[in-house]
């Protein structure tokens, strides 16, 4: 880390910072907490809040530091309200699909793609304005100072984006830890996906456990971190330039890192995290100006990998 990146990092409140990234992570997945907090005495990862500056800042490795800024955090709060926007147009029509055994294609044109559109195009503005005040916040997402939103899928939102700031931190968490350790050395892609396979197995390897002290169906808390993720997988294809879908030479495709969540889920063909993720997709395919696939097959889980092979850059 150089000095002007330490320097970012000055007047940051590093204890409060630390403190909500814990209670994100032990509030998405209560039973890991013991060993979150053995992995934090280990390694020491330090959460510090960056001063603000265009572009999108969430960052770990050396020294132990994770940085980040309020900027990229309102950043994923809007995009959280652009997926929920998508699993509204789109939602039913994926479900509806799977019951018909047709996926109508012509009701999938017919919705507008206005709403969501406007939230993805405010997600970018926000990373690109010089300064945070300069953005005007956009009327069809609440604003976080309001707290969590008490209309269904506004609260669900909420939930998600907590779960999925927390799979995000993780994976920097393991950035962190594997940069202190004397280990074998990995490439730059071999390590994103490392970090990939360490948070989503935090929040899904010991769900069942969880499941059984709290008297919560599996099903349902599957689905609903399963969902948690794909949100923040879907956070790539909207901070990845499109030429750089098909990876860098830091970074594995984007369609590789979505493909090893949707390949560890065993999850019903009609399960809500397929139409959500569908819903994703067909939403930003459409605002991306790709023309969608001609579905062979028309469960959620089959439309949800149709759209994935439509996908460049896989």
């Amino acid at each position: 880390m150089n000095q002007s990146t330490e320097e970012e990092a000055v007047g940051s409140d590093e204890s409060e910072a630390n403190e909500a990234v814990l209670q994100a992570i032990f509030g998405s997945a209560p039973e890991r907490r013991e060993e979150i907090e053995q992995l934090w005495r280990d390694y020491s990862p330090r959460f510090l809040q960056a001063a603000d500056r265009p572009g999108f800042m969430l960052e770990g490795g050396p020294f132990e530091m994770v940085l980040f800024n309020s900027r990229t955090m309102l950043q994923i709060w809007i995009l959280g309200f652009a997926a929920e926007r998508a699993f509204v147009d789109y939602g039913g029509i994926v479900f509806i699909a799977g019951l018909s055994e047709r996926f109508p294609a012509e009701d999938v044109l017919g919705v507008s793609p206005d709403h969501f559109n406007a939230l993805i195009r405010a997600v970018t503005e926000l990373g690109e304005v010089e300064r945070i005040r300069d953005f005007k916040w956009p009327a069809a997402a609440p604003h976080p100072s309001r707290g969590k939103p008490s209309n269904l899928y506004g609260a669900m939102t909420f939930d998600l984006l907590v779960m999925a700031a927390a799979y995000v931190f993780l994976h920097e968490v393991e950035h962190v830890r594997l940069r202190s350790s004397s280990g074998k050395e990995l490439s730059p892609k071999e390590e994103e996906l490392v970090c990939d396979t360490f948070a989503r197995e935090t929040l899904l390897g010991r769900i069942q456990d969880y499941s059984m002290e709290s008297g919560y169906a599996l099903d349902i808390l599957t689905t609903k971190r399963a969902m948690s993720i794909a949100l923040a997988s879907f956070l790539l294809f909207v901070i990845t330039p499109s030429k750089l879908w098909g990876g860098s030479d830091a970074h594995p495709p984007v369609l590789e890192r979505i493909k090893a969540l949707t390949n560890s889920l065993a999850l019903p063909p009609s399960d809500h995290f397929w139409i959500y993720l569908s819903s994703l997709l067909i939403a930003y395919l459409r605002s991306c100006g790709i023309d969608l696939p001609a579905m062979k097959s028309f469960a959620a889980k089959d439309i949800c990998l149709e759209l994935l092979a439509r996908v460049p850059g896989g």
